[in-house]
């Protein structure tokens, strides 16, 4: 796995500098430097022992394809869940990494489920219909809840859940089988 190390950042202004510690250089990636911040920078702070910080580089608009490949492999879940969530890594994302990540928790699975139509927009490489048979028969039944949900699965996904052993969830399919099928029916 990636080998952390020790951050040490310092902010210089007009000659005068001081050291900043990760949860100030972490609130000011959130704020600011998010749009200032480039690839390397955020590549180098990946790098960070301290997982929280890594969770902001995590979200980090300016991010490449390789800084995405080390924090998909993150051993904080939250770190891998904030990733899953960024419009600037999920287009360097593959199948393999995506599929995973779900695999890992049921958190990251429902951020994933929650952010399909999304994903599917921003990385045309991912076939999305499969992520929708995988999270569908996810352990966790609040994951295969928010595929029930969504009138963007495919509809024998959403016709499979309606037999789901969980109530709420094969309710929540139902529901969304009558819509999907109402609005076929006016097309």
């Amino acid at each position: 796995m990636t080998n952390f190390r020790k951050i040490d950042a310092t902010l210089t202004v007009n000659g005068k500098s001081m050291q900043l510690g990760n949860e100030s250089l972490c609130n000011m990636l959130m704020s600011f430097l998010d749009e200032l911040a480039s690839s390397d920078i955020l590549a180098e702070l990946s790098f960070a022992e301290d997982s929280e910080l890594r969770r902001c580089v995590a979200r980090s608009k300016n991010l490449n394809a390789e800084t995405v490949a080390r924090l998909v492999k993150d051993p904080s879940e939250r770190v891998v869940a904030y990733l899953l969530d960024s419009k600037s890594a999920i287009k360097y994302l593959t199948q393999e990494e995506i599929i995973e990540a779900i695999n890992r928790s049921a958190e990251i699975a429902g951020n994933v489920a929650e952010n399909l139509g999304r994903l599917s927009k921003i990385n045309p490489n991912v076939d999305i219909a499969e992520l929708y048979r995988i999270l569908a028969s996810h352990h966790d039944s609040r994951v295969r809840g928010t595929i029930a949900k969504s009138a963007e699965a495919p509809l024998a996904v959403i016709q499979s859940l309606v037999l789901d052993s969980d109530a709420d969830v094969a309710y929540q399919a139902k529901d969304t089988e009558w819509a999907i099928k109402k609005i076929s029916v006016k097309s």
